[in-house]
């Protein structure tokens, strides 16, 4: 006997409502969702309605709410056809407590392509049984639903090489017009310029050291040389709340003691420096975020926001460890940190800026003599090593050596370990603590 039971087309109801009422309520999940999703994604007609309106509004800077949607689906004839307004007022009052828009759209992706590779299946059944056309055409007839589909999941097709030939021609001539070279962002570490051309748009940089060396006071040492040239500059601080990381910037450009902010004791002629010091912050494109919640994927739609919004030229994240990845990880925190870089290096592709992670080291390089670190020392150091363009570590014998005839003391080592598209080597840099601030390391004659 034969089983003629109808399946249902791969589809998953309760998702859709929650993407498109997470779309009205929140202007984050819409830009991902309309970048990210075509209303044919829907599997329920009435769905694909109200995505199409959602987009125009969007399209047209609209502002999204139950009215402006009502009023542009009335306007589309399409009020009745997706159950009337009581409908879409319960779909806002069924709306998820928390969203994950990310993943609820890569879910529905998937589902839409399932549904269009059984609809292809049907066609090329359809075909196989049809005499009038030969093997060669049936292939060549499914290669191309394979491909349509490859591309709406892969979303991105490949480019001649020869186009890309004008463009790079006007790099390179920019390039040797360069009285320094430098091509992308001026860190003003003269040495680590002279490695990198400036930090590089689409470069994931990974900054590691153990606590106490000094990570976040040397990101905030480029973040100050980005900002002063006027390049936006977004501070993702999980460690340290806005206040500190602001007061550590005055901190540096006034170059009054960091301690004396916290426990009292600034002089009168201090004073001065620092109201010069937060009327030029005040003038400076520096953004710094403390983020409440540490999930990566909600730090990710921020970073994008931004980035739309202030015109950023650079992210710097602190720092890769304490942030949560949602996903099946076996509780295995390397394959978590892995999922992470990953998407950071896709991010700074997608957004055509650097983005500069810091992170922690691993407790081995506490066992050794020498305590300046390795790539292995990395957390986690696989999919670090492997995602970032540049992996940096910073290292003050003075933290380990407290001799007070350390010839070290004050010095701080820049130890560029991996790059990808350049030279590795060693940078040399001054440390100043009362200011936390590292500085170019000068020989004499010359720096470095």
């Amino acid at each position: 006997m034969i089983n003629k039971t109808i399946k249902i087309p791969p589809q998953n109801i309760e998702l859709e409502q929650s993407i498109l009422s997470s779309c009205i309520l929140s202007p984050d999940d819409l830009e991902f969702a309309v970048e990210f999703l075509k209303s044919q994604d829907f599997y329920k007609t009435s769905h694909r309605y109200i995505f199409e309106a959602i987009t125009e509004l969007n399209n047209r800077g609209k502002l999204i709410d139950l009215i402006t949607l009502l009023e542009r689906l009335r306007e589309n004839g399409r009020i009745e056809d997706i159950g009337g307004s009581v409908y879409l007022a319960g779909l806002l009052d069924d709306a998820p407590i928390t969203s994950n828009i990310e993943q609820y759209c890569e879910i529905l992706k998937n589902l839409a392509v399932k549904r269009r590779v059984c609809v292809d299946s049907l066609e090329i059944h359809k075909l196989c049984f049809d005499d009038t056309v030969g093997s060669v055409e049936v292939l060549d007839k499914a290669q191309q639903m394979v491909s349509v589909n490859e591309n709406d999941i892969l979303n991105q097709e490949p480019v001649r090489a020869g186009d890309l030939l004008p463009d790079l021609m006007d790099r390179y001539m920019r390039v040797n017009r360069s009285a320094n070279g430098i091509t992308g962002l001026e860190t003003k570490f003269t040495r680590l310029d002279k490695m990198t051309g400036g930090l590089q748009n689409t470069d994931l940089l990974v900054l590691a050291a153990r606590p106490g060396i000094g990570k976040t006071a040397f990101a905030l040492d480029l973040a100050r040389s980005f900002i002063e040239d006027l390049s936006p500059v977004l501070f993702v601080s999980l460690e340290m709340p806005n206040d500190q990381i602001t007061t550590r910037m005055v901190s540096k450009i006034s170059g009054v003691d960091q301690r004396k902010f916290r426990v009292g004791g600034i002089l009168p002629k201090e004073w001065e420096k620092i109201s010069v010091a937060m009327d030029r912050v005040n003038m400076m494109p520096f953004f710094i975020d403390s983020p409440k919640d540490s999930d990566f994927d909600v730090i990710k739609r921020k970073i994008r926001r931004a980035k739309r919004s202030l015109g950023l030229k650079i992210v710097m994240i602190d720092y890769l460890q304490l942030m949560v990845k949602r996903g099946d990880f076996n509780r295995r925190k390397d394959l978590e940190v892995g999922a992470m870089t990953r998407e950071l290096k896709l991010l700074a592709k997608e957004l055509n800026i650097p983005i500069l992670l810091l992170s922690q080291l691993n407790r081995n390089v506490e066992g050794r003599n020498d305590k300046r670190p390795v790539l292995s020392d990395l957390r986690e150091s696989g999919a670090v090593e492997q995602d970032a363009d540049i992996v940096m570590f910073l290292y003050r014998d003075e933290v380990y050596n407290s001799d007070p005839n350390n010839e070290n003391k004050g010095i701080g080592e820049l130890d560029v370990q991996k790059h990808r598209n350049g030279p590795t080597g060693m940078v040399k840099l001054q440390w100043d603590d009362k200011t936390a601030t590292f500085r170019n390391f000068y020989y004499g004659i010359g720096s470095q």
